[in-house]
């Protein structure tokens, strides 16, 4: 019984090499800068219309004008 809970319990590494894993992080990079870049649009977006909403709550005279 032992041995075989033993023989199932063993774990067998491949006898290939590891693909190469470049491609792989550098995609994971441009994901991530496209994920940052999205968030900071947002973010820009929110801050531009509370900007707007201020603005437009202040009543702006024109002075001087000719």
């Amino acid at each position: 019984m032992f041995y075989h809970v033993y023989g199932v319990l063993i774990v067998l590494e491949p006898d290939v090499l590891p693909a190469d894993s470049l491609p792989n992080v550098l995609l994971l990079f441009h994901v991530e800068h496209l994920l940052v870049e999205h968030l900071l649009q947002l973010f820009v977006c929110v801050v531009y219309a509370q900007l707007l909403e201020r603005i437009l709550l202040e009543y702006l005279e024109a002075k001087n004008v000719k």
